[in-house]
């Protein structure tokens, strides 16, 4: 009886049938694989629930997460008895590679696992392109809110401010942007972190990756729909700040719940365009994504996907390399010629907490805590542009306290922005600043960030943190 021929390397070719047979069995059985993928996850979905936990972030995003799930249980039907090869080798790659890159952001390993499943998903649809959308709500789901305000949170300030002064002129108001603000006279309005935007424009894009979802859009309209939402939600912030513009220098004040009415009528405003064009579709049922034939995008795209999926791959290896320790130097650094008296009065050093001393581990700079016979005095010395400055807003929410929303207050000729925690009944008003010793100062991270990155600021800068009782 003849041997089975073997390859070079000594494996019979009745192993590697036998090996292929059983690989192509369990590929059969989607929900074993999907069960594995979310197993391998497991990292991303830890990180996922801590930050809902944590109170860091706007808990938006399980809305997104459920609604993408919802319309996947929606189409279990018509998925594929086998999968795509492409796309489910792009899902392998780049679960691998969040699973190695164990020093990138996490935020970002998070996207590469969101991405992973919106490849895993692209191999089972009967049009793999149709998973973009899906996967656009996987990527919203994650706890990105804060970061984007951080990061775009100003700029979009600053836009709105010029825009809304540009509206307001128009109108016969003679309104100049001054900053992030809006000045007539003497009475400067500023535009705050809640009006920047982020929030509507985050829901703008939910609606539309669920109408393209819906729709069963490929990347093309869904790219269509989410830039159409961006400037529908930009024309609509700018008529917003226009609005609470006139209502804060109106002689005669307005009720407080208009502030909130302004609000949600124009977000109304935004929305119902956005809903309408993503559910819009062309005559025929078909959307910008349709072709001729069986209406699926051209199988090069498909075949594009393990290729992109490599790079990212290589990417984050190699990102999982490199000791990014090396350039934050510890919040444990020698002693600083810190001050000794604020205000009139003696500030009283007092010792880091065990939390506050791991949670300023990886701290760029160095940080002290103070008493000064009444209120809490936190010091943060930051070097260098950074994300690990945190607002204290963020900072109370992890820990459970409702925040109010910001108000900018004058004292001693420095500006503050100031708020009130609340926790089992007790108060605290927190007011904060950052200032550079040569003039500069800012009320809030994201205007600090950008201005030290766009006018390319050394440090140090100095972000002061005052935390007193409330008298209710």
């Amino acid at each position: 009886m003849a041997k089975p021929l073997c390859h070079p390397d000594g494996v019979p070719d009745e192993w590697i049938a036998d090996f292929l047979a059983r690989l192509k069995e369990l590929l059969r059985h989607s929900r074993t694989l999907l069960a594995l993928q979310i197993l391998a996850l497991w990292p991303v979905w830890r990180w996922y629930a801590a930050r809902l936990q944590d109170g860091s972030d706007e808990p938006l995003g399980p809305l997104a997460l459920g609604l993408a799930l919802w319309l996947v249980f929606g189409r279990r039907h018509s998925f594929r008895a086998e999968p795509s090869p492409a796309p489910l080798l792009a899902a392998a790659l780049l679960t691998l590679a969040q699973a190695l890159a164990v020093d990138l952001p996490p935020l970002a390993r998070g996207l590469l696992g969101m991405t992973a499943l919106g490849c895993y998903l692209a191999a089972y649809l009967p049009r793999p392109a149709t998973a973009a959308p899906l996967w656009a709500l996987l990527a919203l789901s994650l706890p990105l809110v804060a970061s984007l305000q951080f990061y775009a949170g100003y700029p979009l300030r600053l836009f709105a401010a010029e825009g809304a002064a540009l509206l307001l002129r128009a109108g016969g108001w003679p309104v100049l942007a001054e900053g992030a603000g809006l000045r007539a006279g003497g009475q400067l309005v500023l535009v705050d972190a809640p009006c920047s935007g982020i929030h509507m424009l985050w829901v703008g894009w939910v609606m539309a990756g669920a109408a393209s979802a819906m729709t069963q859009a490929g990347p093309g309209r869904l790219a269509l729909n989410s830039v159409l939402a961006l400037l529908l939600v930009l024309g609509g912030n700018l008529l917003r700040n226009a609005a609470l513009f006139i209502k804060e220098t109106s002689p005669e004040p307005w009720p407080d719940w208009t502030h909130d009415a302004i609000g949600v009528a124009l977000f109304a405003l935004v929305l119902g365009p956005v809903a309408l064009v993503g559910f819009y579709r062309t005559q025929g049922g078909a959307g910008v994504d349709a072709l001729p034939g069986n209406g699926t995008l051209p199988s090069g795209h498909s075949a594009l996907a393990p290729g992109i999926a490599a790079v990212l791959f290589l990417t984050a290896a190699a990102w999982g390399g490199l000791d990014h320790t090396a350039t934050l130097p510890s919040a444990q650094q020698p002693d600083l010629a810190w001050p000794t008296r604020w205000q009139g009065r003696a500030l009283t050093r007092l010792p880091l907490s065990p939390d506050e001393t791991r949670w300023l581990r990886d701290f760029p700079g160095s940080v002290a805590r103070f008493n000064d016979g009444g209120r809490e005095v936190l010091i943060r010395r930051v070097e260098r542009p950074t994300r690990m400055l945190h607002p204290a807003a963020d900072c109370f929410r992890g820990l459970g306290y409702s925040v109010t929303r910001p108000e900018i207050r004058e004292a001693g000729g420095e500006r503050w922005s100031c708020f009130t925690v609340r926790k089992d009944g007790l108060g605290r008003e927190v007011c904060e600043r950052i200032h550079d010793g040569r003039g500069g100062a800012w009320t809030d991270t994201s205007a600090w960030y950008w201005s030290a990155l766009w006018h390319h600021d050394r440090g140090p800068w100095w972000a002061w943190t005052v935390v007193g009782l409330t008298d209710g």
